[in-house]
């Protein structure tokens, strides 16, 4: 199978991949493909890692000592998985029927117009690392794994709940921590769980608590802050 790019790059008009390739295990479909390097978060509405070393404010690909490298052909591998809203399991498994993601923007977590209420929206926190916030793992705290504080501002706790979990659905220790426009989120990742620069595979699941969220879209604009302390202690070695 042949992957076109029409934009041009100076290299000839279509720019052309050469290979694709899908397979499904389970519930989950694996799939690589060949496309154009050009890093831009806009082209990865889903989420992006590169293995190479990659500047996304300014859109440049560079070499270990920093120079810039011209773009060129990659390979690119996904997956896609019905985990999240899986009729057999939590958090969508009571409100299957209007379970959807969180939009990726950056600084801000939109819910689109839910259709029904109850209405859950799931919010992987590793896409969240690549598009809303600065994850930086332990190299700003020396306790590894740090506490996690993920402000959410603009939120209407009459409106919407929140909460954390693993992808399995494993309970997680958090607080919840009123705010003058919102609340925080703040939970110290388990050990087993943590990746450096992504947090780890955990979920925002947010769930409606009104009639209101019907055909009415929220934003919610949202930071991350680590440090060695719970929030309380937290906000005093601000």
């Amino acid at each position: 199978m042949i992957l076109s790019d029409f934009e041009e790059t100076g290299g000839g008009t279509p720019y052309l991949g050469d290979y694709a390739d899908l397979i499904a295990v389970g519930e989950t479909f694996y799939g690589i493909f060949s496309a154009r390097n050009f890093p831009a978060l806009r082209n990865f509405p889903q989420g992006v890692t590169y293995q190479r070393e990659v500047d996304f404010t300014t859109n440049r690909l560079l070499d270990l000592d920093g120079s810039v490298v011209r773009e060129s052909t990659d390979p690119f591998f996904f997956t896609v998985s019905n985990e999240i809203c899986n009729p057999r399991r939590q958090p969508c498994f009571s409100s299957l029927w209007d379970c959807r993601p969180a939009k990726l923007e950056p600084g801000k977590i939109v819910i689109d117009k839910c259709l029904l209420h109850p209405c859950i929206v799931v919010d992987p926190v590793p896409q969240n690392c690549l598009i809303k916030f600065d994850c930086p793992g332990c190299s700003k705290t020396t306790l590894c794994a740090p506490y996690h504080h993920i402000y959410l501002e603009d939120f209407d706790t009459n409106v919407w709940s929140a909460d954390i979990s693993t992808f399995k659905n494993e309970d997680v220790n958090y607080t919840i921590n009123k705010i003058n426009n919102g609340i925080v989120i703040s939970f110290k990742p388990s050990e087993k769980n943590f990746r450096q620069k992504d947090i780890g595979d955990y979920n925002l699941t947010f769930q409606s608590l009104s009639k209101k969220v019907v055909n009415k879209k929220y934003i919610f604009k949202t930071k991350l802050e680590v440090s060695d302390y719970p929030y309380n202690e937290h906000l005093k070695h601000k």
